[in-house]
């Protein structure tokens, strides 16, 4: 098994019943699922800022940290922020969506109550239909 199915059972299933279901996938599940995962923890380092009490991949943790306090510097906010779009953008409405469900198993459901989940998702996916239009509605 790999790590989101290890850390998101739920949501690793949700994945392969997608699949399995012959819909589009943005590459081969392994490799989506790895996506999933590195967005779940960049949304959960974004979330963090300097505390991990949600990050579960502290060696991407510190990558980031590391480069947002190299020059030009920035806040780790701004760098994971960059981090997120870049990946976000290749990857499906689908993908996206059940990355950020995954942060929310983590954190809870205030993430959807208060608006966090939809805003960040609707960001997200508005950045990858500039960027990557071909996959726009899948």
């Amino acid at each position: 098994m790999n790590i989101l199915g290890e850390n998101f059972p739920q949501r690793f299933q949700e994945l392969e019943n997608h699949h399995r279901s012959g819909r589009f996938l943005s590459g081969e599940i392994s490799e989506v699922s790895e996506r999933i995962w590195k967005l779940s923890q960049l949304w959960m380092i974004f979330l963090d800022g300097d505390d991990l009490s949600f990050t579960q991949d502290h060696d991407l943790y510190r990558h980031i940290s590391d480069l947002a306090n190299s020059h030009p510097r920035c806040t780790i906010e701004e760098e994971v922020g960059h981090w997120m779009t870049m990946l976000a953008g290749q990857m499906t409405d689908f993908e996206i969506r059940l990355a950020l469900w995954c942060g929310v198993d983590r954190v809870g459901s205030l993430l959807v109550l208060n608006g966090n989940f939809d805003e960040t998702l609707d960001e997200l996916i508005q950045y990858r239909n500039r960027v990557n239009p071909a996959f726009r509605g899948k």
